[in-house]
């Protein structure tokens, strides 16, 4: 247990010392878009960068604002690093102009469509030798962390900016159970 975790932090420590939240924004893009499809064959949109062949790779998990040109920057500043980024879109490309329309497209997130995306992510950075580690900003925060529950033996570490606290255990999402069938 000690090495995991040892790895783990190690992970983590690596993916904040890259030092690329609040750097300057991209120029242009790097990547390219993608659909994903899931094992349910549903699909979602994604945007992927950097090497193929990196040794680390990163999932990003969209905010309460939703998928965005933001999003993709920071995937792009991870892929600068040399790593395999992947900015994931877990709203169905709806995204909200205001609080209030946030707010409502976070009460409609089906939790278990999510997961299934969240794995399929993973899946899709997954390969032997790679380190995986997601991260995600408030609500994508608290998605990033369910990624790692959802297949922790692929994930090596999650780093949350302002990721949701719990302040309900019996209500905590990263609480319930996950289905082993996802």
């Amino acid at each position: 247990m000690g090495r995991v975790l040892t790895t783990a932090l190690s992970a983590a420590v690596i993916l904040l010392a890259a030092g690329c939240a609040g750097a300057p924004p991209a120029p242009q893009l790097m990547g390219r878009q993608i659909v994903l499809q899931t094992p349910l064959s549903t699909t979602f949109d994604a945007y992927v960068a950097g090497p193929e062949d990196a040794k680390r790779a990163v999932m990003l998990v969209n905010s309460r604002w939703g998928f965005n040109t933001e999003l993709e920057q920071e995937a792009d500043r991870y892929a600068a690093k040399g790593y395999r980024a992947l900015a994931i879109d877990v709203f169905d490309g709806r995204a909200g102009k205001s609080m209030k329309e946030s707010a409502l497209i976070l009460r409609q997130v089906d939790q278990v469509a999510v997961d299934v995306d969240l794995k399929a992510a993973v899946d899709y950075l997954y390969r032997p030798g790679r380190q995986v580690v997601t991260l995600g900003w408030e609500y994508g925060g608290a998605e990033a962390l369910r990624a790692a529950e959802v297949d922790p033996d692929k994930v090596a570490a999650t780093v949350m900016y302002d990721g949701l606290p719990i302040a309900d255990a019996q209500n905590a999402k990263s609480l319930q159970p996950v289905d082993p069938a996802v």
